[in-house]
């Protein structure tokens, strides 16, 4: 498996890329102007809401929305970067300390990120492209790094291969950059692997989070990248690490049936897309139909069992 340094964007030939940084990889200008790509968030927020959602944060979209990174997503990339070994960890990312000095007392007070001093080391960290993390997010990611240094399948090698890649092809149907970048990228088999952070690592949890997101779709792009691009596909596994104590740590293959299903729920949204491009429109939900909804079966039977008893419903 050859993969390459880009030196300069864009990417114009198919294949696997090292430094490329997430903001160029989630950028427009990533592949040739005029041209377009998608990534499986894309697919998937076309599939799960609507071609007007897909379009409003596309970024080959100059309207596109802001989005504005939460805590909890700030903690799972920090986590992506240190678990993974991927580069530039220590410069990335700093400790927010938990105390600092007031200048007028020259106490040591509690850090408040309302007080005058913590804002000024805030925007130093902004100004030197640092990102600052909580110290009880410190805690956890040791926490989850040592659970996951204890898993026999870690052990094994199972998180072993390239880090910090990304992956290019045009698809063959719809002219489409189809772009990907799995946290681990298998150098010697066709066994990929994703690791998630999560609150919730029961069964329950673990099904509610693959629905909720879409993960089959993102298996499903990476094996639609890897067919096309001549590569290796066997399997797609999740490595769920639990985000607060004890840090236990699953890893859970996504059925293969399902990776069906996810591939080709990509293969619609890439044809759809295409011909939104083609149209220059994006339609929201249920735009031009007039179709009736009903309320959840268990709301009926909560309201039914009410009228019921009040004698106005026989």
């Amino acid at each position: 498996m050859k993969i390459t340094r880009a030196k300069m964007l864009p990417i114009t030939e198919p294949g696997i890329y090292r430094g490329i940084d997430l903001d160029e990889y989630h950028g427009p200008h990533v592949i040739p102007s005029g041209e377009f790509a998608v990534s499986s968030s894309d697919l998937r927020r076309a599939w799960s809401m609507s071609m007007a959602h897909f379009h409003d944060g596309w970024s080959h979209n100059p309207d596109r929305a802001v989005k504005i990174a939460t805590p909890l997503m700030i903690f799972g990339t920090a986590a992506h970067h240190l678990l993974l070994g991927e580069e530039r960890f220590s410069t990335r990312y700093v400790q927010e300390p938990l105390e600092y000095r007031d200048l007028s007392t020259a106490k040591m007070k509690k850090w408040s990120n309302n007080a005058l001093e913590c804002k000024e080391w805030h925007n130093k960290q902004l100004r030197a492209d640092r990102i600052a993390l909580k110290s009880e997010y410190y805690e956890r990611l040791k926490g989850i790094g040592r659970s996951l240094a204890l898993e026999p399948l870690v052990q094994d090698g199972i998180l072993s291969g390239a880090v910090e890649c990304s992956g290019f092809v045009k698809d063959s149907k719809t002219g489409l950059w189809i772009k990907v970048r799995p946290d681990v990228i298998p150098t010697k088999s066709g066994d990929f692997v994703d690791l998630k952070t999560t609150t919730d690592i029961t069964d329950r949890g673990i099904k509610s989070s693959m629905a909720q997101y879409g993960y089959h779709m993102q298996g499903g792009l990476i094996w639609e990248w890897a067919e096309q691009l001549g590569l290796p596909f066997e399997t797609f596994t999740l490595a769920f690490a639990e985000s607060d104590r004890p840090f236990c740590v699953r890893m859970v293959p996504v059925d293969k049936e399902d990776l069906l299903r996810g591939k080709l729920l990509c293969r619609l949204m890439l044809n759809q897309i295409a011909a939104c491009i083609d149209a220059g429109h994006y339609p929201g939900p249920g735009e031009g139909e007039l179709e009736s909804l009903w309320l959840p079966q268990i709301e009926r039977e909560k309201i039914d069992k009410r009228l019921l008893a009040e004698g106005l419903l026989e």
